[in-house]
């Protein structure tokens, strides 16, 4: 079983928490068109402010994929799905299979 999310705001990761829940071993691609790990958009402005440091606008630790056995993908976008043939076509041409997917 192949999960894959396209999208790596709190939505994503809250999908990867729900998934992990019911299914400890399938794999799980997060696909990210940023090349930054997830933060709160919300939290920018604070960010810029100087009310927070940079290390707080992060939802979870960059350790987060690892230990939810989550394959990361950034700076890539998804620019084409095939739902016949379950497949996510990324920018640079790779093909990603999916048995399940969500659009976050």
């Amino acid at each position: 079983m192949n999960y894959v999310i396209i999208g790596n705001s709190a939505s994503g990761i809250a999908a990867v928490e729900s998934i992990r829940e019911i299914d400890k071993e399938n794999k799980i691609i997060l696909i990210s068109d940023e090349p930054y790990l997830n933060y709160s958009r919300p939290l920018i402005s604070y960010l810029l402010g100087k009310k927070i440091t940079v290390d707080k606008i992060n939802y979870r630790e960059e350790n987060f994929y690892k230990e939810n056995k989550v394959d990361l993908i950034l700076n890539k976008k998804a620019i084409k799905l095939d739902v016949e043939r379950k497949t996510v076509t990324l920018s640079d041409k790779q093909k990603i299979f999916f048995d399940k997917l969500l659009i976050s």
